[in-house]
């Protein structure tokens, strides 16, 4: 089980790491990967909360509909 959890955190880091834009891949390191709450990173990027939502958002729906492409 600890094998399988490793695996999957490798396997989001990796995709956090991929993303090319560096303040997009901030955003995602901070909330996902560091665990801060959407308020924290916003304060630690010195952008609205709002913002960071909106970007987590966009970024997800870009990927989700890349994949469906891809497959």
């Amino acid at each position: 089980q600890i094998g399988k959890l490793e695996a999957e955190q490798d396997n989001i880091e990796e995709w956090v790491f991929g993303i090319r834009d560096s303040r997009l891949r901030r955003v995602f390191q901070l909330r996902y990967l560091e665990g801060l709450t959407q308020e924290k990173v916003g304060r630690k990027m010195n952008i609205d909360r709002s913002v960071v939502s909106r970007k987590i958002d966009s970024y997800l729906k870009l990927a989700h509909k890349t994949q469906k492409t891809q497959l």
